[in-house]
């Protein structure tokens, strides 16, 4: 704790400043990775329903794995079928 009436002035004006700017900074950094994440999810949701789509709609088992193949290059997703 400073001693000098200039010391404890200026930490009286300066640690609100730095703690509340700190407080707002880490809220609006975690607030807009939330948004970012939410978004980001609900595309790789888009993107895995359009595969299983076309591969549901695929008339047999070749057909299905050539179509996930050719889709999910683009989408930069690896699909595999199950033994």
């Amino acid at each position: 704790m400073p001693r000098g009436l200039q010391g404890r002035a200026a930490l009286i004006l300066l640690l609100p400043v730095v703690t509340l700017q700190l407080v707002i900074s880490i809220s609006f950094v975690q607030r807009h990775f939330e948004g970012v994440t939410r978004q980001m999810t609900k595309s790789v949701l888009i993107d895995l329903r359009f595969l299983s789509q076309a591969v549901d709609a695929a008339p047999d088992r070749a057909a299905a794995e050539a179509r996930a193949r050719a889709l999910g290059q683009p989408l930069e997703l690896e699909a595999r079928f199950a033994s």
